[in-house]
């Protein structure tokens, strides 16, 4: 019994408590006829099933936010740092990270992906755009307009708040990471101007700096998680199939 509530537990971590039990239900009511090899064989395949997309979509997300952040990075090259520039950076690494992370765990089709996807292709436009005042006016025109469809759509605008609280998590997540590599490279290695040198001398900065990235973002996509399945929740097709 204690080896089937934590399987019950480790199934509750992708699909939720609600489904997790009903799950683990129907797999021990068999268990007796079936026997052990059957139990654990198809409760690794609800686990598989159910834990394979926020996987990839994690390990996605990651890699497509660094990209946009970087290209995006060194596209304002030359441009003012302003705040109103930083924000719509950050809503862009946060959008691109949301996007692709819902995208793969949840489908095209869920209202998060959507929301998020138009945020990220938005805010990412106006960063490309941003030289170029007109053409940032009509870019800030069709987000006011798309915002407002959201919010007349229950659905989408409760996707919206999800994507804004997982956004202001991975900003928290960013600054946690800033803060902490700062504390690390001035008051641990005591190092005061850090520079290429530096870098190549102490290389364990770049892991520090990737580790607090890393949980900064698992961070941030238990956090879309668990939004999501409290406000833009729907069934995985993949359990269904599994069952």
């Amino acid at each position: 019994m204690l080896r089937s509530f934590n399987a019950e537990w480790l199934l509750a971590r992708f699909v939720g408590h609600q489904q997790s039990a009903a799950l683990m239900g129907d797999l021990l009511e068999q268990r007796t006829e079936r026997g052990a090899w059957w139990f654990w064989r198809s409760f690794s395949g609800l686990l598989l099933a159910a834990a394979w997309r926020p996987l990839v979509g994690f390990i996605a997300a990651v890699v497509v936010s660094a990209v946009a952040s970087s290209r995006l990075m060194t596209s304002t090259i030359g441009m003012w740092s302003t705040a109103p520039l930083q924000t719509t950076m950050f809503v862009a690494m946060a959008s691109w990270f949301v996007a692709v992370y819902s995208g793969v765990r949840y489908g095209a089709r869920d209202a998060l992906s959507q929301v998020a996807g138009a945020g990220a292709m938005l805010s990412t436009m106006g960063i490309l755009l941003w030289r170029h005042p007109a053409a940032l006016l009509s870019v800030g025109a069709v987000a006011i307009g798309v915002a407002l469809v959201f919010i007349l759509l229950r659905s989408h605008r409760m996707a919206m708040g999800a994507l804004v609280t997982t956004s202001v998590i991975f900003l928290a997540g960013y600054a946690l990471m800033a803060y902490s590599s700062d504390v690390y490279v001035h008051h641990v290695l005591r190092i005061r101007l850090l520079g290429s040198a530096e870098l190549e001398q102490h290389p364990s900065i770049q892991y520090v700096i990737l580790a607090f990235l890393l949980l900064g973002e698992g961070v941030t996509a238990f956090v879309c998680a668990k939004l999501h399945h409290k406000f833009v929740k729907r069934p995985n097709p993949d359990l269904i199939m599994a069952r």
